[in-house]
């Protein structure tokens, strides 16, 4: 069994940067993806496929300081929406939503690990394109390797 890997300290990521992420996946990557930036308790993000147009929800705390992890449950629901699109288009649509409402396993993290991989992708760009200094994608690595170890063995996130 994996054991859980290491929450390290985040570096500090201002709310203008998530907003600019926000801004760079609806402007310039997506034209069919509505984002939400939704103030609540906990990070919490969720891809809903399209029926016209394809929607991510992001739920930040609303004591929240730092936006590393909201920026990337945001780029990893980017990630899904880029999953789709390739499922899609290989014929495996139902497969794709079977597998998004899988519960935890290694199919689940294996096919989470897949849009974490898409996610970075857009998130390699984003900082090229607008954050170039940043530490946003060492901070991806760690936190996705995180999240997606709570697929894997059904433990619940307690990212305290």
């Amino acid at each position: 069994m994996r054991t859980k890997p290491e929450n390290r300290d985040w570096q500090n990521c201002r709310e203008d940067i998530l907003h600019k992420a926000k801004a760079f996946l609806c402007w310039d990557v997506f034209h069919d993806v509505a984002v939400q930036l939704v103030r609540t308790k906990g990070p919490v993000s969720y891809f809903i496929p399209p029926s016209d147009i394809c929607s991510i929800v992001v739920f930040t705390d609303q004591d929240e300081t730092d936006f590393s992890k909201p920026v990337c449950h945001l780029f990893h629901e980017a990630g899904h929406r880029l999953q789709y699109e390739a499922w899609k288009k290989t014929g495996k649509r139902d497969r794709f939503m079977e597998c998004i409402n899988t519960p935890a396993g290694p199919a689940r993290a294996a096919f989470e690990q897949e849009a974490w991989d898409m996610g970075r992708t857009l998130l390699r760009r984003f900082i090229r394109e607008c954050c170039p200094d940043t530490h946003l994608d060492e901070i991806y690595c760690v936190y996705g390797g995180i999240c997606r170890w709570t697929y894997e063995c059904g433990e619940p996130l307690n990212d305290n």
